[in-house]
């Protein structure tokens, strides 16, 4: 498995981590990023382990699920540590054109999951980016653990989506 890296570790990263551990992701695989005490605590609790930025691997998967203000600067962050990031953002309202226009030499994709995510019965939204085929099949996957997926041709349907 993956490691993945949760920048960002609100209510969407705590239900999609407890939907991947309840569907058997191994938590040895699971990390966050967050300044955010309470957030801390509740990962700590599920046994997730806190990682800095500086100890990520070129192979790891990061999940922005920052708020919209410091999204940016969040993923100018992992483009200044990781040659070619695989970055998977949860973060409603910003345009693929905005972050590329950031770091281009990106594999990114825009997914918008919900909460019932922790339970299983989550519907996750797919738009692929410029990711690989092998990344999207890969986080496709992934997401098939917390519920549903849809994969979305047109990234302005995902914002349709997200007020559904």
């Amino acid at each position: 498995m993956k490691r993945l890296i949760f920048f960002g570790a609100g209510n969407i990263s705590q239900a999609v981590i407890s939907g991947l551990i309840n569907s058997g992701y191994s938590k040895k695989d699971i990390f966050y990023i967050d300044r955010n005490q309470t957030n801390s605590l509740k990962l700590k609790k599920l046994k997730i382990k806190r990682l800095e930025l500086s100890s990520s691997q070129p192979s790891d998967i990061f999940i922005l699920a920052v708020k919209p203000k410091d999204a940016i600067g969040a993923y100018t962050d992992i483009c200044a540590f990781v040659k070619k990031p695989k970055i998977i953002t949860l973060v409603a309202g910003i345009k693929s054109k905005k972050y590329l226009s950031q770091f281009a030499n990106v594999e990114l994709m825009r997914v918008m999951p919900n909460t019932s995510s922790r339970f299983k019965k989550g519907i996750t939204a797919l738009f692929n980016i410029s990711a690989s085929k092998v990344t999207q099949r890969e986080i496709a996957l992934l997401f098939k653990k917390v519920g549903m997926v849809l994969d979305i041709h047109k990234e302005s349907h995902l914002d349709d989506f997200t007020g559904l």
